[in-house]
């Protein structure tokens, strides 16, 4: 069953065109009528309807700036503008913006009819698309699975399977750029389970929700071999430095905490092509057998030692998790016991605690802005940057870390969002185009408003300024580009939106508390 939503400000409109739909269409559901453009908005986030007639003259937010903003979603809803205007500009406008139809009052009940036919046949055709495609990549994902099990199982035993590594490279063309083994070995609470286990049974919904959780964030395939998991991480490109392992040592934390069952994990060194392997392979037994209990262990020549010296930005997965949940007195406690576990330089130089805490706070936004981006929302608030320059103790760097995250759970909770069209629409295009050389200036004339306005809208509405939110989007990016040693300050000055190194370095400097040559040697390894 469809649902369609109607956005008028006549409400005798809404009630003439509801009844004509009734009459007509009685397998659609019908959904409130809205009457202005922020109510239709606010209804398609809550309902997702699968067609929506809208007018163009409605106060505040007109038809035509909220299909514009609905198109930006990229949303499956068909749009027929319903009104009384019959400029050409605004029939062009409207079907720039993906309007299915352009309807006339007053309109004939035949020609409504004949538009709805038409989005429910477009609809309809879109469903059977997906389903047929569907049970094509049903049938492709199985014969896959199976091929991948097969490969696995034969780098066990040391005879690697030709056949089905090439039937798997056709789809996981990452499987040729190398990757990391994992053993993952449950822990058992009792007798019984133990023996479950030994008798080479299988928990295949266990081992699902491995496979299921490590494919949000890396490629990876798996099988199991007598009550043990084997999974091979792919790596999208051949780059195997300490940051490599460090982010694997971290995914593997989050994945355990997400399971919520003990399980004790043996992980080999990277092996850089599919010739290593099944060295691979016995490099994560090797590991596994040196671990007694619960946790990670990496191979290393001569012993295999459980991890523990990860930086402190490795917990970001797992305080992410914590906020999407809503446990932020949890998320708080677990932060602390960290950051009383860091060791403070008696020099006095705070450079390595202030990367490691920029980073975490990095890494806990882009994960809170990835699950909410999956949800068709984003993370709108910026990190306090100017505070965490002006830090100057180990003590006020650790307040830092505890108000963001407060400020982080406030944000989730949409306690500090206030709409407004303005400042909704300067925000989308400072995301997609903080990389290009922008201004208050720019934005505001696209807007077609003053750039006064839209400076006052943004203090108003988000507590934060245009220059705050277009600053905190390049310094992420500058700290995630930072950790990738193959880049120079001039490669990574103009890849996070700024035209002038010299700027770029005073910026970095004033905000950060540190040159980016200072963090750049707080992150080599010791």
């Amino acid at each position: 069953m469809y649902q369609l939503i109607i956005a008028d400000d006549e409400e005798i409109e809404c009630r003439a065109l509801e009844h004509k739909i009734r009459t007509g269409f009685p397998d659609i559901l019908l959904l409130p009528s809205v009457y202005d453009g922020a109510s239709l908005l606010k209804a398609v986030e809550s309902f997702s309807p699968d067609i929506a007639i809208v007018d163009i003259n409605m106060p505040g937010l007109n038809g035509l700036d909220a299909i514009e903003i609905l198109k930006m979603k990229k949303l499956r809803l068909k749009v027929i503008i319903n009104t009384s205007y019959s400029d050409f500009a605004y029939t062009q406008r409207a079907l720039k913006f993906g309007a299915s139809d352009y309807l006339l009052k007053p309109g004939s009940r035949e020609e409504l009819y004949a538009a709805i036919r038409k989005v429910l046949s477009e609809l309809a055709e879109a469903d059977m698309e997906k389903t047929r495609y569907q049970k094509s990549e049903a049938t492709v994902e199985n014969l896959y699975r199976i091929a991948a099990q097969k490969w696995l199982i034969s780098l066990l035993f040391g005879e690697e399977d030709a056949s089905c590594a090439a039937l798997l490279m056709e789809k996981t063309p990452e499987l040729s750029r190398g990757g990391y083994f994992t053993v993952w070995q449950p822990r058992f609470s009792s007798p019984e389970e133990e023996g479950y286990a030994a008798a080479g049974q299988k928990d295949e919904r266990r081992e699902s929700e491995i496979l299921r959780l490590m494919q949000e964030y890396c490629t990876c395939i798996g099988c199991s071999y007598r009550a043990a998991y084997y999974l091979l991480l792919l790596k999208p490109d051949g780059n195997a430095d300490k940051a490599g392992q460090e982010a694997i040592h971290s995914l593997l934390q989050h994945v355990l905490h997400k399971l919520g069952r003990d399980y004790s994990v043996g992980c080999s060194r990277y092996k850089g092509d599919m010739s290593q392997y099944a060295d691979g392979v016995r490099e994560a037994q090797a590991a596994l057998r040196g671990l007694k209990r619960r946790g990670i262990a990496f191979f290393q020549f001569g012993k295999e030692e459980r991890e523990d010296s990860a930086s402190f930005y490795s917990f970001a997965p797992e305080a992410a998790s914590f906020l999407l949940l809503g446990r932020t007195e949890e998320c708080l406690r677990e932060t602390d016991i960290r950051i009383s576990a860091m060791k403070v330089p008696a020099s006095g130089n705070l450079y390595a605690l202030r990367t490691q805490y920029a980073l975490f706070l990095v890494d806990v936004v882009s994960l809170l802005d990835r699950h909410l981006c999956a949800e068709g929302k984003a993370f709108l608030r910026p990190l306090p940057w100017r505070s965490f320059g002006n830090a100057g103790t180990s003590s006020a760097l650790a307040s830092w870390v505890s108000e963001s995250l407060q400020e982080c759970a406030r944000e989730l909770s949409g306690k500090v969002r206030e709409a407004n069209i303005y400042v909704e629409k300067a925000i989308l295009y400072i995301r997609e185009n903080y990389q290009m050389d922008i201004s208050l200036e720019d934005v505001a004339e696209r807007l077609g408003i003053s750039s006064f306005y839209l400076s006052r809208l943004f203090t108003q509405c988000r507590d934060f300024s245009f220059v705050e939110f277009l600053t905190d989007m390049r310094l992420r990016k500058a700290l995630t580009l930072l950790r990738d040693n193959r880049l120079n300050n001039k490669e990574i000055c103009d890849l996070a939106g700024y035209t002038s190194t010299a700027y770029f370095y005073r910026v970095f400097k004033k905000y950060m508390g540190m040159t980016v040559g200072e963090m750049r040697e707080s992150l080599q390894p010791e």
